[in-house]
């Protein structure tokens, strides 16, 4: 049975199946509304008022605390935005925003070529194998890059019903176990990329 409400066929915002997905809230499906939730939440972010800054990790300080019983390390407490500069933090949250966008951007796309409103090219299939290689532990960013361009082998020896699937099959295993949604290496880019 079905959690969403009468008459809801499809996410508001991916335009994913009600049928494939749980219901999050206002017409979004679970995956939408928790990255809504969360963009949320940083439009909310104001330097001045810490309690404001969740989603924003410490910066892994740690620091003696000495009591009756020895001494003991704890976490300083200290956010990691906390040294930047207003105009530092501001291309912190523009590129966090733009990142959850642009995992919202790729929701969408997933459905519209589930529902066939777009080809898959054997570049979408070699896109979602380095996506999987990306997920390994211990696999570096260099392997990545390294990745061997295959588009045209997957294009000459799988027609479009094939790579249709194989797109498919490759997405299930991508959206299965949780990943960040945030890419830190690439905001902290940003923050300290004076352009």
């Amino acid at each position: 049975m079905s959690d969403w409400p009468i008459g809801v066929e499809t996410c508001d915002r991916c335009t994913g199946s009600a049928h494939r997905y749980r219901h999050g809230a206002r017409g979004n499906c679970v995956r939408c509304n928790g990255i809504l939730k969360h963009l949320q939440r940083v439009a909310a972010w104001d330097t001045s008022r810490p309690e404001t800054l969740k989603g924003i990790s410490d910066d892994g300080t740690v620091i003696e605390s000495r009591q009756r019983t020895g001494t003991r390390y704890v976490k300083a407490g200290r956010l990691a935005t906390d040294a930047l500069t207003p105009e530092q933090f501001e291309r912190f949250r523009a590129e966090y925003v733009r990142q959850l966008e642009a995992r919202l951007d790729l929701l969408r796309r997933r459905e519209q070529i589930r529902r066939h409103e777009f080809p898959v090219s054997g570049l979408d299939v070699e896109d979602k194998f380095k996506q999987i290689l990306g997920r390994l532990h211990g696999v570096r960013r260099q392997n990545l890059i390294d990745y061997p361009q295959n588009a045209n082998e997957v294009n000459d020896n799988f027609n479009d019903s094939q790579r249709r699937v194989l797109y498919a099959l490759l997405e299930e295993i991508i959206e299965g176990p949780p990943q960040p949604i945030i890419d830190w290496a690439r905001v902290w880019q940003r923050v300290y990329d004076a352009g």
